[in-house]
Order: structure tokens, then C-alpha cells, then sequence
């Protein structure tokens, strides 16, 4: 890895680059990229030169849902899911739940793309959450792509709670159904 200064690229996936050679092709995988820059306090260097192209990859889910309003679909075995108007600041006073009607012979498996909720201690201000039969997991915060969670049990439910005070630019993540494990 870099040990002083990188640029971090993370969508579908996350690469560190340091150093003045130039890197090979990198393809993130998704439409939601974030850029990440981490310095340490010596040497200032001339920084780095960027050059990207939006391509169109077959593969990508193509079912995308808002969180709100309040309901109970029947989902594509791929799809992403979203705060309202991401990624844009989201609304002040939300109460929004997507559940997702889930086949019994699946669990879901859930890539966080990207959040950016307001923070607060137990994320008592506003939340994202992951909720089901035998589960209720949540986040808020800020955070790039990299967590990954499989939950089982049921239908799963996405509810996206905000305060009257500051928002962030809210929330996109991936889910794909997958076999549930053989007993």
C-alpha cells in the first residue's frame, strides 16, 4: 500500500494510488465514484492528473429505488436502492421504509456503495436501516465504498429516518439476492 500521500478511488470497487508512474486502466463498476485524498504534513508534491470516461457496462443493476415513499415491492434479484434525491442533501423530517418482498429461498446481500448520513452517537439524529425478522442493523456517518452484509430470515426492510437539523447527501447501495446456505 502508500505509506504518505494516495488517492483513493473506491465505487464497486476501491484502489490506492501513490507515487508519479502512471497506473493501469481501472475500472470502478459503478455510477457513484468517490475520491478520496490523503496527505501527510511533508514533501508537497504537484498533486495528480485525472482522466475518466463514462461507459455503459452490462451488468449493472438496472432496477434503482428510492426509499421513499413507504411500501412493499417485489424486487429484481439486483437492484440498488437510494435516499431521495441522492446525491444531493436529502430532506429534513423523513420516515421512509422500502421492504423488499423477498423469495424464501434467498437471503440478500448488501454492498454499501456510499453514505453520507449526519452523525450523531447511536445514529440518533438521522440513520439508515437494515431491518428484518432476525436483524435490525444501521449506519450513519460517512463512509465510501467497502461494507459489505448478508441478512437472512425474510423480507428486508430499508428505513431512512432524518431529523429537523443538517443533512448529507444521503445513501446508495447495491443488494443481489443470493442462495441461502444449504443446511
Amino acid at each position: 500500500g502508500c505509506r504518505y500521500d494516495k488517492l483513493i478511488i473506491s465505487g464497486g470497487l476501491s484502489k490506492e494510488f501513490c507515487g508519479s508512474t502512471t497506473p493501469a486502466l481501472f475500472v470502478v463498476g459503478l455510477n457513484v465514484v468517490t475520491l478520496t485524498i490523503v496527505t501527510d504534513l511533508t514533501n508537497e508534491q504537484s498533486g495528480f492528473d485525472l482522466n475518466f470516461i463514462a461507459s455503459r457496462k452490462t451488468g449493472l443493476p438496472s432496477a434503482v429505488y428510492s426509499v421513499c415513499p413507504n411500501r412493499t415491492i417485489t424486487p429484481s434479484s439486483i437492484g440498488r436502492v437510494h435516499s431521495p434525491g441522492f446525491a444531493d442533501n436529502y430532506g429534513a423530517n423523513l420516515n421512509c421504509k422500502l421492504t423488499l418482498n423477498m423469495p424464501s429461498n434467498k437471503d440478500v446481500e448488501i454492498f454499501y456503495n456510499f453514505y453520507d448520513i449526519e452523525y450523531a452517537a447511536r445514529c440518533g439524529k438521522d440513520r439508515l436501516a437494515i431491518e428484518g425478522k432476525s436483524f435490525n442493523d444501521f449506519v450513519c456517518g460517512v463512509r465510501s465504498a467497502g461494507r459489505v452484509a448478508t441478512y437472512n430470515g425474510g423480507n428486508v426492510s430499508f428505513h431512512f429516518t432524518t431529523d429537523g437539523s443538517r443533512s448529507g447527501r444521503g445513501f446508495m447501495l447495491t443488494y443481489k439476492f443470493i442462495d441461502k446456505p444449504v443446511p
